[in-house]
């Protein structure tokens, strides 16, 4: 894991979002694509971040992880109001590896059903993280609300 999504507590259990990696190619090891960017090459990301959920049940002691959603990500965020509470929605830079190791999209990603939005820039365009630009219309009275169509 590199990027956390968040993090809450429902009754006896803990809940952790995150996005990551089956192994951390693209960020250690002599061809990395972290170090070699920085030098103009390429480098080595074979293993995509996917969104994924850490349950610990404080009671059973036992802890699951599960995958939300299969995908090239990094980068998360959620609405700031939700920080320690519960969420539905995750956004993130998203990619495919066959495009190359850089993200060139943003997704958003519903939690409860893996269901994910995207939208992708095009070839020779990088994104990075996504800046959360909340809709004063939206209500958070409930972390399950719909947001607005559109």
């Amino acid at each position: 894991m590199w990027h956390s999504v968040n993090a809450f507590v429902s009754g006896d259990t803990i809940i952790a979002d995150f996005v990551g990696f089956d192994a951390p190619d693209h960020f250690l090891g002599p061809n990395a694509a972290l170090r070699n960017v920085m030098q103009g090459r390429e480098g080595t990301a074979i293993h995509p971040g996917t969104l994924r959920r850490f349950t610990v049940d404080l009671t059973a002691k036992q802890g699951r992880l599960e995958t939300i959603a299969d995908g090239h990500f990094e980068f998360p965020v959620i609405h700031p109001a939700r920080v320690g509470q519960r969420h539905r929605y995750v956004y993130l830079a998203s990619g495919d590896l066959r495009d190359g190791w850089f993200h060139n999209g943003v997704a958003r990603i519903d939690t409860d059903t893996g269901r994910r939005a995207e939208y992708r820039f095009g070839p020779n365009c990088c994104a990075s993280e996504p800046a959360f630009a909340p809709d004063p219309s939206v209500s958070l009275s409930s972390p399950t609300s719909k947001p607005p169509a559109g």
